[in-house]
């Protein structure tokens, strides 16, 4: 029980790690990548119906 519960851990700080990389690259606060064409396609399937 106890080598799992450290493996768990380990496998927290690595993705911790990761995310933090990801944090002060900038990467993590980057917007979605869609095209307009993209964007105008998924507004027109989810515009609320009048």
């Amino acid at each position: 029980m106890i080598r799992g519960m450290l493996q768990f851990i380990e496998a927290e700080r690595r993705w911790l790690g990761d995310l933090l990389d990801a944090a002060r690259s900038g990467e993590l606060f980057a917007g979605p990548k869609w095209s307009h064409e993209e964007i105008e396609a998924y507004l027109s399937r989810h515009a609320p119906e009048k």
